[in-house]
C-alpha cells in the first residue's frame, strides 16, 4: 500500500467492509440453491411435526407415544394428503421455534399464535382455527349477534380473558350488564337456568361445554379473534404453499369444523 495516503486506505478498507455485510446480507436473504423443502419431505416420506403435548385438546400424550388431539388429526390430515407418514416431537413449547431452526422438524402444529417479530426465520400458514372468544345463547332466543346483547345480562368468568373482551364489548353495546362467575362451567349454568341471557368464553370451551346440549348455540365467528397458525422455516416456502392449499381444502370441505366438533 506504499504510495496510498492513510486517507484512502481507510476508504478501501472500509469498502471491502461494505461489500463483505452486503454478500452476508444477500445469502440470509436469499438463500443458495433452489428451494426443495416439498420436494424434501415428500422423499423422506415422513412430516415431522413439532407439538408440546400438554396442552388437551389441542394435542396430548398417553406417554407411550401414541398422541392425539385437534392439532394431532390436523396434522395426520396434512400429512395424508402429502402422501407421507407423519413423526411427531413431543418438545416444551418454549423450544418448538428452535426445533425449526435446527432442522429437527418441518413444521410446528402446536396452537401457535401469529407473531409478526418471528416472520424473518418463520413462516406461517393463515388460521386453521379462531380460538378466541365466543358467545354462547340458548338456541329458542333471538341472539343472533353481538348487538342483540343489548340490555341483556351476560355471564362471564372472573378475570379471566373472557371478562375482559366482554368489558370492552359492553362498553359498544347499550345496555349489556356483566354476571360475574367462578368458572366457565357456572357461567354455563346460570345460562342453561336463564338467570343470564349469555356466557362468554373461549371457543375450545365452548364447545366442549355446550356439547350434546341441543339446546345451546355458538355464536360464529368469535367476537375476540385468537387465531391458530401453522409454521416452518422461513427457506421452505414449497412445502407452505403445499400445506396452506390443504387447509384451504380441508376448510372447503368441513373437515376441520369436524375435528372442532370432535374436540
Amino acid at each position: 500500500m506504499r504510495g496510498i495516503s492513510l486517507e484512502k486506505r481507510v476508504s478501501l478498507r472500509a469498502i471491502v467492509v461494505v461489500l463483505l455485510l452486503l454478500v452476508l446480507v444477500v445469502r440470509i436473504a436469499w438463500p443458495a440453491g433452489p428451494d426443495d423443502s416439498l420436494q424434501r419431505v415428500k422423499q423422506a416420506g415422513v412430516l415431522v411435526v413439532a407439538l408440546d403435548a400438554s396442552y388437551p385438546p389441542f394435542e396430548a400424550t398417553d406417554g407411550q407415544g401414541n398422541f392425539g388431539g385437534f392439532d394431532v388429526d390436523l396434522a395426520r390430515e396434512i400429512a395424508s394428503r402429502l402422501g407421507v407418514d407423519v413423526e411427531f416431537t413431543n418438545i416444551s413449547f418454549d423450544s418448538l421455534y428452535d426445533a425449526l431452526a435446527s432442522r429437527r422438524a418441518d413444521v410446528v402444529i402446536s396452537g401457535l399464535r401469529y407473531e409478526a417479530e418471528r416472520t424473518r426465520d418463520v413462516i406461517y400458514t393463515p388460521p386453521y382455527l379462531d380460538a378466541g372468544q365466543v358467545i354462547v345463547v340458548r338456541a329458542a332466543d333471538a341472539i343472533n349477534k353481538p348487538a342483540d346483547l343489548a340490555g341483556r345480562r351476560v355471564g362471564v368468568e372472573t378475570a379471566s380473558e373472557g371478562d375482559v373482551e366482554t368489558r370492552k364489548l359492553a362498553a359498544k353495546v347499550p345496555g349489556m350488564q356483566i354476571v360475574e362467575y367462578g368458572t366457565p362451567e357456572e357461567a354455563m349454568a346460570a345460562l342453561r337456568s336463564q338467570a343470564v341471557h349469555a356466557a362468554v368464553t373461549d371457543y375450545v370451551t365452548a364447545l366442549e361445554l355446550a356439547k350434546g346440549q341441543d339446546s345451546l348455540r355458538i355464536l360464529l365467528p368469535p367476537f375476540a379473534s385468537d387465531p391458530l397458525v401453522v409454521a416452518a422455516h422461513a427457506q421452505d416456502r414449497t412445502l407452505m404453499s403445499e400445506i396452506n392449499r390443504i387447509i384451504k381444502s380441508l376448510r372447503n370441505e368441513g373437515v376441520l369444523s369436524r375435528l372442532a366438533d370432535q374436540m
